[in-house]
């Protein structure tokens, strides 16, 4: 004759405890019945309409923020070299207009630091001679039109 099951005998420092077979399946049943009803649960509010269409709702307006954050700034940047083009536009065309105007080349080599050089040495060799004698004045121009 086969051994009747008796339950389940858990020992622990001498101690033991017997947990009959009625005691073992009850428990083993509220464990089965707890954990369906909590992926029930889980599941009915995960894929309840409500939740689903305020969640996909609530990205899709997370990524419109974005793209549109995305676009204003590249719009900005575009804004910024577009004026900066301009503006070097501008630079070069007043450069241009500057350097063709025959006053302004005048101008422009009478400031060369070789034509400061001259009329620095030339004023100079003009008072010396005018110094030592007031009948003697020697003037010189410069290598270019402007000195």
């Amino acid at each position: 004759m086969a051994p009747r099951w008796a339950g389940l005998s858990l020992v622990r420092a001498g101690r033991q405890l017997r947990i009959g077979p009625i005691a073992f399946w009850v428990v083993v049943g509220t464990l089965v019945i707890m954990a369906v009803w909590t992926i029930t649960t889980a599941t009915y509010f995960a894929f309840r309409e409500d939740v689903l269409t305020r969640l996909i709702a609530r990205q899709a307006e997370m990524q419109f923020g974005y793209e549109d954050r995305i676009a204003e700034l590249r719009a900005q940047v575009d804004r910024f070299s577009s004026r900066q083009l301009l503006d070097q536009e501008q630079y070069e065309q007043k450069l241009d207009q500057i350097l063709r105007s025959p006053k302004a080349r005048a101008a422009s080599a009478a400031s060369s630091p070789a034509c400061r050089l001259r009329s620095i040495a030339s004023n100079s060799a003009r008072r010396q001679w005018s110094t030592r004698s007031r009948t003697i004045t020697i003037r010189r121009r410069g290598a270019c039109a402007a000195c």
